[in-house]
Order: structure tokens, then C-alpha cells, then sequence
């Protein structure tokens, strides 16, 4: 996939797709791409929080099972 190289936008996008398909490490490094990016571009601050949260969650119900 080809995306602008600097349109913070569109990596946050690629980002909560990546999460949709539990690609949790692809999903951070677009988020990260984002703020990097644009550093006040909260809807990617909030993609990071989204998938290290869901990373904690996963991590639980392995230990849980």
C-alpha cells in the first residue's frame, strides 16, 4: 500500500486497520509513523494507547488460560 509520506492521516487509517486484524505491531508502527509525523495528532496518541491496551488484554487472557 502506497501512502503519502507525510500525511499523518492516513497513517493513523492503516493503524486502527491493523488493530481491526490483530496486526498489533504493524498497527504501533503506523501509529507511531503519525505522531512522529504530527506530534499533536491525538486520534494517533490515541491508536497507541488503544494497542498497547489491547496488548495488556491478550497478554491476560493467555495467563488466564
Amino acid at each position: 500500500m502506497q501512502v503519502k509520506p507525510r500525511f499523518a492521516y492516513a497513517y493513523t487509517l492503516l493503524g486502527h486497520e491493523y488493530v481491526l486484524v490483530e496486526e498489533l505491531e504493524k498497527a504501533l508502527a503506523a501509529f507511531r509513523t503519525a505522531v512522529r509525523i504530527d506530534s499533536r495528532y491525538y486520534n494517533a496518541w490515541y491508536g497507541i494507547g488503544l494497542t498497547y491496551h489491547k496488548q495488556v488484554n491478550h497478554i491476560v487472557n493467555i495467563d488466564i488460560i
